[in-house]
């Protein structure tokens, strides 16, 4: 297993709410930024962890995580994108740990993220561009 040393950038930020006029509120239980130096290129990211103790809310949790996951995204507008540089948008990890999983699904770890597919032809997209 390849181990790397994570820096956190910000204090842990607990019930840290974005509240948008469009998009409304969302509540992080747990939200900050960490770096992750690298030899070629140092990456920066926000993390957000979710404790989550009902299994079985009136909605899907992956539909929640993923809407997180785009709001960690949204969030970065007035910093990172100003001026169209969608380039400068830094990654985001929304890790959901559910207290009371069906008996079946304990001790399951399941990643949920954004890939490319190409159908037809050769799409040369790079992975650091939309992951």
């Amino acid at each position: 297993m390849n181990q790397k040393e994570v820096h956190r950038l910000s204090p842990f930020i607990t019930q840290f709410e974005d509240d948008t006029l469009k998009e409304g509120k969302a509540v992080f239980d747990i939200f900050f930024m960490a770096h992750l130096p690298e030899s070629d290129q140092d990456i920066d990211f926000y993390i957000n962890i979710e404790i989550q103790d009902d299994f079985y809310p009136n909605y899907p949790l992956s539909a929640r995580g993923v809407y997180y996951g785009g709001r960690m995204l949204s969030m970065q507008y007035e910093d990172q994108i100003k001026g169209s540089r969608y380039e400068n948008l830094k990654k985001v990890y929304s890790i959901w740990i559910c207290l009371n999983p069906p008996k079946e699904e304990r001790g399951s770890i399941t990643e949920i993220s954004l890939d490319k597919k190409v159908l037809r032809g050769y799409n040369k997209l790079r992975k650091k561009d939309y992951d």
